[in-house]
C-alpha cells in the first residue's frame, strides 16, 4: 500500500498529483492530507486535518495563533504527537509499505513517521519546496534531517536538484521527472465566437 502525502488533493492546478493518485498503485493507495476537500473523488481511504491550521476568534486571537504555529513549526521537527499517533495508527490499519511526499515539506512532516514505522519515503520537489521555502534556516533543517533517512528524491529539473544538492541531499538519491500533463484527460472546449 502506497501512502501519499499532500498538502491538498483539490488543488486543479496540480494535476501530476491527481495522476499520481491514479496511476502509482491504483486500489493500493491511501492519502494522507491537512485539506480534505477533493480527496473522496479518488476513491482511496483519507486521513485529514495533520497539521491543520487552528481556528481563531478575532484579530488578536488569530495573531497568537499565527505566532503560536509559527513557534511551534520552527522548533518542532515534523507533526504534533497527536497528528503522529494518528498517521500511525492509519498507516498501521492500511497496509501502508512506502510513503511518496508530495512538496518536500510534505516528506519533512513525515520523516518521524517513516523512521519510527521503518517505511521507505521518496520525496517529490515540484518548485517553491525547492526555491522559497528554502530561504527559511528552520525548513533546511528540516530538509537535512530528511534526507538523513530518506529512499529516494524526484526533482522536476536539475535546477532543482542542484539546489536541494547544496541544502544537504546526497547526489545518488535524486531522479530528474519532470512534471507533464496527460493530453488526452483534458478534451478540447468548444471555439467561442469573439464579439
Amino acid at each position: 500500500m502506497l501512502a501519499i502525502v499532500a498538502p491538498s488533493f483539490n488543488r486543479v492546478s496540480a494535476t501530476f498529483i491527481a495522476y499520481h493518485v491514479r496511476a502509482l498503485a491504483p486500489g493500493r493507495t491511501v492519502l494522507v492530507c491537512k485539506d480534505s476537500r477533493g480527496a473522496e473523488t479518488y476513491g482511496c481511504p483519507v486521513l485529514s486535518h495533520i497539521d491543520p491550521d487552528l481556528p481563531y476568534f478575532g484579530p488578536a486571537d488569530r495573531l497568537a495563533k499565527r505566532i503560536l504555529t509559527a513557534v511551534r513549526h520552527r522548533f518542532s521537527r515534523g507533526l504534533s504527537f497527536d497528528d503522529r499517533m494518528r498517521v500511525m495508527d492509519f498507516f498501521r490499519a492500511q497496509g501502508v509499505e512506502r510513503v511518496l511526499g508530495e512538496f518536500g515539506y510534505s516528506g519533512a512532516i513525515m520523516t518521524d513517521v517513516c523512521r519510527r514505522m521503518d517505511l521507505p519515503l521518496y520525496v517529490f520537489f515540484r518548485g517553491h519546496d525547492a526555491s522559497s521555502v528554502m530561504r527559511s534556516p528552520w525548513m533546511r533543517r528540516r530538509y537535512r534531517r530528511m534526507f538523513q533517512t530518506v529512499a529516494g528524491v524526484f526533482c522536476v529539473s536539475q535546477y532543482l536538484a542542484e539546489r536541494i544538492i547544496r541544502v544537504g541531499c546526497p547526489e545518488h538519491l535524486i531522479h530528474i521527472a519532470p512534471s507533464g500533463v496527460v493530453l488526452e484527460d483534458f478534451s478540447p472546449g468548444a471555439p467561442e465566437r469573439v464579439a
